[in-house]
């Protein structure tokens, strides 16, 4: 499965076509688009009762935040 991670210093963001995941390092807060369905992200899926697909595809978003941060760590660490 392809996705792209973007880090900027407060907000990391992951994309999985249609989904896009955004996490706010300092509160935590998370947000989900559809990007076919709300191109223009005004409508937070997080922000609704998810069917167990979509909460599916919430988890596969926090796994990969988690990917980026243990590469981050080796990176600080010079280890790669």
């Amino acid at each position: 499965m392809r996705f792209k991670i973007f880090h900027n210093v407060c907000f990391l963001s992951i994309i999985d076509f249609p989904f896009k995941y955004i996490f706010h390092e300092k509160s935590r807060k998370e947000v989900l688009f559809n990007l076919i369905k709300d191109h223009k992200e005004f409508f937070n899926l997080n922000n609704i009762k998810m069917s167990d697909k979509l909460q599916t595809k919430l988890n596969f978003f926090r796994d990969k935040l988690g990917y980026f941060y243990a590469n981050d760590i080796l990176i600080k660490e010079n280890i790669i």
